[in-house]
């Protein structure tokens, strides 16, 4: 998908990326309506990305656009702030996620790994071997997923958590 599909200024006070919306004028940032409460930094770092979004960003340029730091200055500050803004996107649930290009800086792009799911069961033993190869064979809309299970015992019935990835 290209960037233009996903990334979308409605006006010069909101810009939008995917689930992620920037009020500019406020410094407020929402996934999916719910507040994400990011430093002022943060904020910048994240708009800067998401103008950009259509090419990855140098640390050099990060450094020089949102710390005012010359570029001769070694620092991990980017990576730092990164590091910090990432676990505030997962945390969020946002589908958007902040890419690291070795050696040069960074983009931020639609995350295509699929979020992790869980269920628990509780069966009796003697529909084990047949809820198992359920779980294997299902098969969601066409679409084969990874499966794991963890099997307990407790007396006569078995515990299955089953986590689809």
């Amino acid at each position: 998908m290209h960037a233009n599909n996903i990334f979308n200024k409605t006006s010069d006070e909101m810009i939008h990326f995917l689930d992620v919306a920037m009020d500019r004028n406020r410094f407020e940032v929402t996934v999916n309506q719910k507040n994400v409460h990011l430093t002022f930094t943060e904020f910048k770092l994240l708009e800067y990305l998401i103008c950009h979004a259509d090419r990855a960003v140098s640390r050099e340029e990060l450094l020089k656009e949102i710390w005012a730091i010359p570029e001769s200055i070694e620092t991990r500050a980017t990576d730092d702030m990164v590091k910090r803004l990432r676990k505030k996107l997962k945390a969020a649930g946002t589908d958007a996620m902040i890419i690291t290009v070795r050696g040069y800086g960074f983009m931020i792009a639609k995350n295509h790994q699929p979020k992790n799911t869980s269920k628990k069961l509780i069966v009796h033993s003697s529909e084990l071997h047949e809820t198992i190869d359920s779980i294997c064979s299902h098969d969601n809309n066409n679409r084969y997923e990874t499966v794991t299970l963890k099997i307990k015992k407790l007396n006569d019935q078995y515990i299955i958590d089953v986590l689809t990835l």
